[in-house]
């Protein structure tokens, strides 16, 4: 958005989008306080609606002048963080998903076998 010549106090609609009341309450506090002018660390480190690396990246990229380009890299990042988390959610899962696969299979088998078992002691 700032690409386009948006500025950051004006950005309040994103702030609906997130899908998470907290986050859009962090964020809106945010823009309040950049409107009020505070200056952007103290926005973002009283707010938080950042990690703090990212504030790091934004802050840095404020006092150089190139907000676009470092809003980009902490929007990779971040993308990273959030792709390498899933990965690692998803490895954990499918050792869980296989041991509830084999005992069901388990269960299955014994159920079947007993009674045929059963049968066969009473010949």
């Amino acid at each position: 958005m700032l690409e386009v010549g948006v500025s950051l106090s004006h950005t309040e609609a994103v702030a609906s989008l997130a899908g998470n009341e907290e986050i859009s309450g962090r964020y809106r506090s945010f823009l309040r306080q950049i409107r009020s002018g505070v200056e952007l660390d103290e926005a973002l480190e009283q707010s938080g609606p950042f990690p703090k690396v990212s504030n790091q990246i934004f802050i840095l990229g404020y006092e150089h002048g190139n907000m676009v380009h470092s809003l980009r890299n902490a929007a990779e990042m971040l993308e990273n963080e959030v792709e390498n988390a899933l990965a690692t959610f998803v490895a954990l899962l499918e050792p869980i998903a296989m041991m509830l696969v084999g005992t069901v299979v388990g269960i299955l088998v014994i159920a079947t076998a007993l009674p045929t078992l059963s049968l066969l002691q009473e010949l």
